[in-house]
């Protein structure tokens, strides 16, 4: 038969010590004033009036309406749940991000958990070895760095039997004071991309957080997992008799630099995540358009797909671009045209040069690492055009191929930006980037496809002359 403990309130098993506090029967007198055990951390719900409602869900058992009840303190008004694969999943927002807090029933489990950032797989090892040194770090208190798949998340969990609503209210507060503090940072040391923008993209999807794996080294003698321990009762705060106050904000355990250093670092950061973020759109842009049942055309498109890059994000990501060039060395030296064994009345497509299934995947995976990658091939630029004639030769080529059969105008905008673009890396004395030809690309990148096409077939049909 179902018992409550005399000490603190909690349903228990009779005949046995408390689930929550650890006392046993005939222990209430003695322990009573215990700091250690009493409300497991040295809270009672007189303490905490404004968690009236939080205390009586937590000794009913009742998870759901305990971390309901909790949300009020945070000022957090109108949160909804979402459950996912048997775990319920409450989200919130921060100053740059958002914390959610989990429950899992059947781990009996509740957690803290904020997503940090997302990094590319040649920075998983560095990264994981510094969340590891960071994790012994008295500062970072009871919450723990660890990452899953390729998203850093700063976790803290309890058993809900050992988390009383005070305690878990002071680890959101932590939590989401401790992401906000090192997120920003640890995107500018190792030039990852920070979670916030695709958490706002998204919705707030716990999807971000990641898949959990359980370590083998971990399991019980059953084959089980482990479940994690119980809080420690010894470190606990002393009883308070006045509600809570904010934390204060500890200091960050990333080393301390000069403001100015620091100003010019988050710029610079900045400029090369926007910069990333557009390379990855190119990208996937790329690989929309060149699904087609033209291959001649598709690889076109890929081809132009690689100068636009390399103009663009020359600068920013030339490691990036080196492997662009590197994988597409073939369409950069031999450009396909579509006049030459095409179907009937132009359409169709006969056999192409190169295949366009090539390079789609070097496309996919610089835009999932956003242009961060390793082994970039040496001399993988390709050189100017020998001498101006063939230059113009190549656009009059270009632009009659693109008048022989019907072409949409959203593809002839891609493909002509990609001829500006290799004009201005390729041409003999390099053009001015800031001179008639420049300017034609800038404006036609965000003019309609329509006008952008005449734009763009006047200023390369008078370099073509």
């Amino acid at each position: 038969m179902a018992t409550r403990c005399a000490t603190c309130g909690w349903l228990g098993s009779s005949g046995a010590a408390c689930e929550a506090c650890g006392a046993r029967p005939g222990d209430a007198a003695r322990l009573a004033d215990d700091r250690r055990v009493r409300q497991h951390a040295g809270a009672r719900a007189q303490d905490w009036p404004e968690l009236e409602h939080a205390f009586r869900a937590w000794s009913a058992g009742d998870a759901h309406q305990m971390i309901t009840a909790c949300l009020p303190a945070l000022r957090v008004v109108g949160s909804r749940h979402v459950d996912r694969d048997g775990v319920r999943y409450w989200p919130i927002a921060t100053v740059t991000s958002a914390v959610f807090i989990v429950f899992d029933a059947g781990r009996g489990e509740v957690a803290v958990e904020a997503p940090m950032l997302r990094l590319p797989e040649r920075l998983a090892v560095p990264v994981l070895r510094y969340l590891l040194d960071a994790n012994g770090r008295v500062d970072l208190g009871a919450a723990r760095y660890c990452l899953r798949d390729d998203v850093v998340v700063l976790r803290w969990a309890r058993r809900f039997a050992s988390c009383s609503p005070p305690e878990l209210v002071a680890a959101i507060q932590s939590v989401a004071k401790r992401c906000d503090q090192a997120a920003e940072p640890l995107a500018a040391a190792y030039f990852a991309r920070p979670v916030a923008p695709e958490l706002a993209q998204r919705g707030h999807d716990p999807a971000l957080l990641g898949v959990r794996r359980a370590l083998s080294v971990l399991e019980a003698g059953d084959g089980a997992p482990r479940d994690a321990a119980p809080a420690s009762f010894g470190s606990s705060p002393p009883p308070r008799s006045r509600p809570p106050a904010a934390p204060a904000a500890r200091p960050s355990s990333l080393p301390e630099e000069p403001r100015g250093a620091r100003a010019v670092l988050r710029e610079e950061t900045q400029r090369r995540l926007a910069d990333a973020e557009h390379f990855a759109a190119l990208m996937q842009e790329a690989i929309a358009r060149s699904r087609l049942d033209d291959p001649p055309l598709a690889v076109l498109i890929q081809r132009a797909a690689i100068f636009r890059a390399a103009y663009e994000f020359g600068e920013s990501l030339p490691d990036a671009i080196a492997v662009l060039y590197g994988a597409g060395r073939a369409l950069v030296e031999r450009p396909p045209r579509l006049t030459q064994k095409r179907g009937f009345l132009g359409f169709g497509g006969g056999a192409e040069v190169v295949s366009p299934s090539i390079l789609p995947p070097v496309f996919a995976r610089l835009g999932r690492d956003l242009g961060d990658v390793g082994g970039v091939p040496p001399n993988a630029t390709p050189p100017p055009f020998p001498s101006v004639a063939e230059l113009k030769g190549h656009l009059r080529a270009l632009l009659e191929d693109l008048e022989s059969g019907p072409v949409q105008p959203e593809i002839k905008q891609f493909v002509l930006l990609g001829a500006t673009a290799e004009t201005l890396l390729r041409a003999p004395g390099s053009p001015d980037r800031r001179g008639p030809l420049g300017e034609a690309y800038d404006r036609a990148r965000t003019e309609p496809p329509i006008r952008a096409v005449a734009m763009l077939r006047h200023v390369l049909g008078r370099v073509a002359q």
